[in-house]
């Protein structure tokens, strides 16, 4: 296991992941994060065991509330999770709690067994599609079947907890917690309150796999941590390469000459642009995005968010403005602005006025915001109408691995849109590493955000080597899992720091990172920009899957288009590794993008993509390649 920054990370049981995370948690009233000052860390390394032990702090405005945790782990499969909080402020929260999150590839679809106060023994089965509510309820004990005969227990302590299944927010993980969910909040915090909780896992069957585990260890001592493992061509057939659009950016500026070329040579089929038609500020914007559509010869991908009054008018005065500017739209995205449920009503009266401007467009009504809210309301499908949600990996938690891990809740969002929706048509838009600062203006009600709300959004991952292979692994799983009769996406924006280069005609304030003092050049593509070059590349081809030994490390994809191949691989992880390539074929070149050459690639990219290719002397068979951390690298095959 891992302890890092007082969690216990990705307990595991040899290759088999037992626990994900194990953390304690202080959300406030509307569920955010209140973050914590690790402190006192103690850590007793002991021949067949170890003893941990920390206090974490956390202090922002009212809050004021301190955990002192105790861990404690044995080598016959026993560890204990010990939290004792109290508060020093006054102040109201949502939770103050120990969580834990479940793997999904060990969980899914397995038996559980669970208790509650009563005692009384209830068995199930880890849900396979997403439940749209909680799966469990009111439990104390629960256990769940790694493997026949070996089950992983877990003994709860201090209140009654419950599990969630985070894939709706495609995060990689179920999560139990506590208080239930039912419980009247945000309660009231007191200075002076107190709460004990604790969890106990036990391995109950370990001693069948290994009699004698402290004899193991030390006859094989764990290795060096230099990561190695396979990867190889998954069995099932090549699907599509997925098509994407962009986002009209959020900083305002138009898109420069140079800037336009680049997104053109990314073959984006559209532009999805965003207007609330409450505010009449949404004029200005329609005709600078209908501008860039064209200048980029891509049709819009249009959001409206219909306002609760004066629902006809509103969309009459829009679509009098649309026939001046001379929009051309592919896809229009109908929204209630005030509630997440669909309103049937909203949606006949958009097609009524909006149909006859572009008759080949089509309608698409779900979530302006996460997969939960389609989920938990599923509309009539019938029709022509399509669906449509978002998907961001920073709803829960906000670290690298966790960025990582939510790779494994798309693919399961992916599987449930097509179980519930096989023959409709799902957009995911829009596409994003950070929340889309629009959820967060429409949290506002009609207040007015500021022109620069969306600086509230950067995430520096944006233009990182980790959110270039955040990006591919993202692009692999809509290519593999597209289940249902067709899928669209958005990623992004198209320019600045929530965008895919930073734009050469943004200002320096717009260009320096919040709360810092580094600067993005206007010259500047981001890594992640050559993720979807290399894919445009075989527009029309195929994707294949590369099956990973170990997918929260290192990932991996090839593409086919004709005779040609590629490979390209990620490693997800902050220490380099070693990935053999098993059987693969006669390597032609190899090319990289790591630590010492990123800033060429994002000066210069068309040289850095027209450069010779690493030669490599790989007649067939099996291939070992070292990786940097997060460098991600393609290959050419013969």
């Amino acid at each position: 296991m891992l302890l890092e920054n007082g969690e216990l990370r990705r307990i595991r049981l040899g290759n088999k992941e037992v626990i994900r995370r194990i953390y304690t948690s202080v959300r406030g009233p509307t569920w955010e994060t209140i973050s914590g000052e690790l402190s006192e860390q103690s850590v007793e390394n002991r021949p067949d065991s170890f003893l941990a032990s920390y206090n974490l702090v956390h202090k922002q405005g009212p809050y004021d509330f301190s955990w002192k945790v105790r861990i404690e782990g044995h080598s016959d499969g026993r560890l204990r999770f010990e939290a004792l909080g109290q508060s020093e402020g006054t102040f109201h929260a949502n939770r103050i709690a120990i969580c834990l999150l479940h793997p999904l590839n060990e969980c899914v679809g397995r038996p559980v067994r669970l208790k509650g106060k009563d005692a009384v023994l209830r068995e199930g089965h880890f849900p396979e599609t997403i439940n749209p509510r909680q799966p469990f309820l009111d439990f104390q004990f629960f256990s769940y079947e790694l493997e026949p005969n070996l089950w992983a227990s877990l003994h709860f302590k201090g209140d009654t907890f419950e599990m969630e299944d985070q894939r709706n927010w495609s995060d990689g993980s179920f999560k139990t917690y506590c208080p239930p969910a039912d419980k009247p909040k945000p309660f009231k915090v007191d200075v002076g309150w107190k709460t004990d909780q604790s969890v106990h896992l036990e391995i109950e069957g370990l001693k069948r796999l290994f009699p004698n585990p402290l004899s193991d260890l030390i006859a094989n001592p764990i290795p060096n941590p230099i990561l190695k493992l396979g990867l190889r061509l998954g069995k099932s057939a090549g699907k599509p390469v997925p098509l994407w659009g962009f986002g009209c950016a959020s900083h305002g500026h138009s898109l420069a000459k140079g800037d336009i070329a680049r997104i053109k040579n990314l073959s984006p089929t559209h532009l999805r642009a965003n207007f609330r038609l409450s505010h009449p500020s949404y004029l200005a914007d329609l005709e600078k995005a209908v501008a860039e559509s064209k200048a980029l010869d891509i049709p819009l991908e249009v959001g409206l968010f219909i306002p609760k009054e004066n629902k006809e008018d509103a969309l009459v005065a829009f679509a009098e403005a649309w026939i001046r500017t001379g929009g051309k739209a592919i896809r229009w995205l109908v929204f209630s602005e005030q509630v997440d449920s669909i309103n049937p009503h909203e949606l006949e009266l958009a097609i009524q006025i909006l149909k006859p401007l572009n008759p080949a467009a089509t309608f698409a009504i779900g979530s302006k915001g996460d997969f939960v809210l389609l989920n938990r309301n599923r509309p009539d499908l019938g029709g022509d109408t399509e669906l449509v949600f978002a998907m961001t990996p920073q709803v829960h938690l906000f670290d690298n691995r966790t960025l990582v891990e939510s790779l494994q809740g798309q693919e399961w969002i992916l599987k449930t849109t097509a179980l519930i929706g096989p023959k409709k048509k799902w957009n995911i838009s829009s596409i994003s590493i950070p929340r889309a600062h629009l959820a967060l203006a429409l949290k506002k009600g009609n207040e007015r955000v500021p022109d620069d709300f969306w600086k509230v959004q950067v995430d520096t991952r944006q233009f990182s080597l980790l959110g270039a292979g955040w990006t591919l692994g993202t692009l692999k799983r809509l290519a593999l899992n597209n289940y249902g009769s067709g899928l669209s996406s958005t990623f992004y924006e198209t320019s600045g720091m929530l965008g895919v280069l930073s734009g050469a005609s943004l200002s320096t304030e717009d260009l320096t990172i919040p709360n810092s003092d580094m600067q993005l050049d206007r010259a500047w593509v981001y890594p992640l920009y050559h993720v979807f070059a290399d894919f445009v590349e075989f527009k029309g081809g195929e994707v294949h899957d590369l099956e990973s030994d170990e997918p929260l490390c290192f990932d991996g994809v090839m593409l086919r288009r004709g005779m040609k191949r590629s490979i390209l691989i990620a490693n997800l992880e902050e220490k380099p590794g070693k990935v053999t390539l098993e059987s693969m074929g006669r390597v032609l070149g190899l090319r990289r993008m790591n630590e010492k050459n990123a800033l060429k690639a994002m000066r210069d990219p068309e040289g850095y993509r027209s450069m010779p290719y690493e030669m490599i002397s790989n007649p067939g068979g099996d291939l070992e390649i070292s990786l940097l951390p997060f460098e991600w690298v393609r290959l050419d095959l013969d």
